[in-house]
């Protein structure tokens, strides 16, 4: 009897040392390890080189019997209407890219051959009311109602955040309810060169 519980007391400290070294025994468990998250790649920048709506540009083609010089502001639709009734799509193009668009409307369309050369004028923002610092402003890039307010240092203790006025180069006006665009920024209205911005006065 004591030599078959001498074996069997045998058997059971091989079966304890086989499972700790499988790693079953207390503190031994390996953790599980869960996948790193893949960072998300940084979000691309919109190129501050574009053409932008509202923009006024020149256009100049020579190498053709009557070199032409046609200056326009793009329009709400990003088009611009050239000369012998070509219009083309300006805004999101950078100026070369566009100086090739004009040149394959025109050749061969009306001339063998043309030079086509785009200038755009320096940019610039007005933000003007119930801002710390009214003024003019270098157009940046991507710009909101929100951040050109901002550049201006701010509202004033008097303004009416609620009726915002956005006036488009070409008269349109479009109102900017600002105390909702803070608290959601779905609602902060993107602006372009030459866009004005009036912050009115509250009256309680």
């Amino acid at each position: 009897m004591s030599l078959l519980r001498s074996l069997f007391g045998s058997c059971l400290t091989l079966l304890a040392t086989g499972l700790l070294v499988l790693g079953f025994g207390p503190g031994c468990a390996t953790p599980s390890q869960e996948p790193s998250p893949i960072a998300a790649p940084p979000a691309g920048e919109a190129s501050i080189d574009e053409i932008r709506v509202g923009e006024k540009i020149t256009v100049t083609i020579t190498d053709i019997p009557r070199p032409i010089t046609h200056q326009q502001q793009v329009r709400e639709d990003g088009t611009i209407q050239l000369p012998l009734d070509v219009t083309v799509v300006a805004a999101g193009k950078r100026k070369n890219e566009l100086q090739e668009e004009i040149r394959k409307a025109y050749v061969p369309r009306y001339y063998n051959r043309a030079t086509v050369v785009v200038e755009t004028e320096e940019r610039f923002i007005y933000v003007d009311g119930q801002v710390r610092m009214p003024g003019r402003y270098a157009f940046t890039g991507e710009m909101t109602v929100l951040r050109a307010i901002s550049v201006a240092g701010g509202f004033t203790e008097f303004a009416n955040k609620r009726n915002v006025t956005l006036i488009r180069p070409g008269g349109k006006k479009i109102t900017v309810d600002c105390k909702r665009a803070e608290q959601d920024p779905r609602h902060d209205v993107p602006i372009f060169p030459g866009d004005s911005v009036l912050v009115k006065r509250k009256f309680w």
